[in-house]
């Protein structure tokens, strides 16, 4: 038998808050970053605040540029998409690990995995309704993007794990509305 998802993203805004957004790297105006997700500063639900970091770690300590971002940003927004679904969370290594995944399913019935508490912290900052993942085979490799109403409002990278990690988990249950979420 298998294990059955968890069906819902980390609740305590505290440890979302911090789990899921490092500090924005970014003194662009147009994107916050912290070179794990991407988010349209217009699209910041009001009174949203985010901790300003001086250095970019991922990047040898150097601020990210606005025409690097603005490229990531096209490249995940304008490639050809596919509607996906969060179907649950899971702790691929036993019930002891400290890692914990969000399971999304596509359209097509394929797998792929994001960090939860990123995902919980980018829907909190957008009220993000949707989500979609990239139409390519390397969909589970790509960015994410969050939507509001239709319109692209954060990107988030790729965890770099395998849905085959998740084998033990029954991962045919049913969709599970972002807003339910």
């Amino acid at each position: 038998m298998k294990k059955k998802l968890t069906p819902r993203l980390p609740k305590d805004e505290k440890e979302f808050l911090e789990k899921g957004f490092m500090g924005n790297f970014s003194k662009n105006e147009k994107f916050v970053t912290d070179g794990r997700i991407m988010i349209l500063a217009a699209e910041v639900v009001p009174g949203m605040l985010f901790k300003q970091e001086d250095f970019f770690l991922w990047n040898g300590g150097k601020e990210p540029k606005e025409a690097s971002m603005q490229q990531c940003w096209d490249d995940a927004v304008n490639s050809e998409r596919v509607p996906a679904h969060f179907i649950g969370v899971a702790k691929p290594y036993g019930k002891e690990s400290e890692l914990v995944v969000a399971a999304m399913r596509d359209d097509n019935q394929r797998v792929f995995i994001l960090d939860p508490y990123i995902l919980k912290f980018a829907m909190a900052a957008v009220k993000a309704d949707s989500i979609t993942c990239d139409a390519g085979p390397e969909y589970d490799r790509k960015s994410s993007v969050l939507l509001r109403e239709g319109k692209a409002v954060a990107v988030i990278m790729p965890m770099r794990y395998r849905a085959d990690m998740l084998e033990a988990y029954d991962l045919t249950v049913p969709a599970i509305s972002l807003s339910e979420v």
